[in-house]
């Protein structure tokens, strides 16, 4: 598991949820999930999701370190709020953060 896309998919069975119920639950479109292609989901995708389940650490979707769950390494990790982002194709965790700097 390398890619966003696998770790998110790691994420949800985590939460022992299907797809679709972890969709649901994000107020995210039926096969939005399985859309997102190798260039990373819209920013839009990520607040969605990213409210829908605070606990997850966005460090280790976006960039695969640190853990899964906030709160449970004893490195800080930033905080990461999306604001009005309406709708950015983000390809790394990088990217993200250079967006939300310029939104500020």
């Amino acid at each position: 598991m390398d890619g966003f896309k696998d770790r998110l998919t790691l994420f949800v069975q985590s939460k022992e949820m299907s797809i679709r119920r972890f969709e649901e639950a994000c107020g995210l479109a039926n096969g939005t999930i399985g859309a997102i292609k190798s260039q990373g989901p819209t920013a839009v995708v990520v607040s969605k999701i990213s409210e829908a389940f605070p606990d997850l650490n966005l460090n280790w979707l976006f960039r695969g370190t640190g853990s899964m769950f906030l709160g449970e390494s004893s490195q800080p990790t930033p905080a990461v709020s999306i604001g009005t982002i309406q709708t950015v194709n983000i390809g790394n965790w990088d990217k993200l953060v250079e967006l939300l700097k310029q939104q500020k």
